[in-house]
């Protein structure tokens, strides 16, 4: 049963969040850079988690010229790398004691092919191994802390997608950008669904929501192309982000309402409201059919496991 929305929510509904403590992934761009410049003036401690350093110490530096007393610090992580998840990890927990919500929002979209240190194809590394990781090793921080979540952020792309067991990591056949990415996207919602039963099941306290910013207009389209130089494909995607995109303040609602809303409940996928679901407020929505396959979701964590490494006491 779809639970009707009652208003038009927004920014505005977010709390105080004085002593929270928050992970955002990809803060230092787009949605993560919005998420975090809204959630700055809310006053919980902010931790940047980025691959870029550089990028991350102007982010912040921008957001405290608007908010002086924001609480902002920057840790590196690069989610295609386990390496760089575990050290995140480490590092986190010398510095602190709780977490009360996780935005698993980094990701990358339309990538070449590339296969990462730890044999993953990019999308799939980045999108899913990489959060999956995070996930599971802060865990524990997790469900010591009163009212915590894990936001994970999922794609209309997701929609395309499909899990083949046998080439998981685009090994055969001729590869596609696009299927990479969507493959990578309902292997979102599989995680976060399967992580949400999960933590039902063993009478957990955590939830665990999936968020869709829609059709949004970051440089998210445009970083994959120029990854490879592909001018060709930053043109198209700048073309089209004229007419079907929303600006960035309102992409990040989703996001925010599955983190904030009082009432939002575990395994609930929130959309924008408005044209095939691309723009507008955010409502709770079901993503497709294949997305909530149960046998695939539990196969398909087990896969995630195992080849990660990361363990989850649930």
């Amino acid at each position: 049963m779809i639970r009707k929305n009652k208003e038009r929510w927004t920014a505005e509904n977010i709390p105080d969040l004085s002593g929270k403590i928050i992970i955002i992934t990809g803060a230092n761009s787009g949605l993560g850079y919005e998420i975090t410049r809204v959630l700055a003036s809310k006053k919980p401690h902010i931790v940047m988690a980025c691959r870029n350093l550089e990028k991350a110490d102007k982010a912040k530096s921008e957001i405290l010229k608007e908010n002086p007393k924001a609480s902002l610090e920057i840790m590196q992580i690069d989610l295609s790398k386990q390496s760089s998840v575990k050290e995140f990890v480490k590092e986190f927990i010398r510095k602190h004691d709780k977490l009360d919500i996780l935005f698993n929002n980094a990701g990358v979209m339309f990538a070449p092919k590339v296969t990462t240190e730890d044999g993953f194809e990019l999308h799939m590394a980045a999108n899913h191994f990489g959060h999956f990781a995070l996930t599971g090793l802060l865990m524990n921080f997790l469900e010591k802390t009163e009212n915590s979540r894990v936001v994970s952020i999922a794609s209309m792309g997701h929609r395309f997608g499909k899990i083949n067991f046998k080439n998981l990591n685009s090994e055969k056949g001729r590869y596609n950008k696009l299927s990479a990415y969507s493959n990578s996207k309902i292997a979102s919602l599989y995680f976060g669904y399967e992580l949400n039963r999960r933590l039902e099941e063993k009478g957990s306290q955590v939830l665990s929501i999936v968020a869709h910013p829609g059709w949004t207009r970051t440089n998210l389209q445009t970083a994959g192309g120029a990854i490879d130089e592909s001018k060709g494909q930053i043109r198209f995607w700048n073309f089209m982000n004229i007419f079907f995109s929303q600006t960035v303040d309102m992409g990040v609602l989703p996001q925010l309402r599955a983190a904030f809303d009082p009432d939002a409940k575990g395994g609930e996928y929130y959309s924008p409201e408005k044209f095939l679901h691309l723009k507008g407020y955010p409502i709770v929505k079901p993503s497709n059919k294949r997305s909530r396959n149960e046998k695939i979701g539990k196969q398909f964590w087990e896969v995630s496991e195992e080849l990660t490494g990361v363990k989850y006491n649930l």
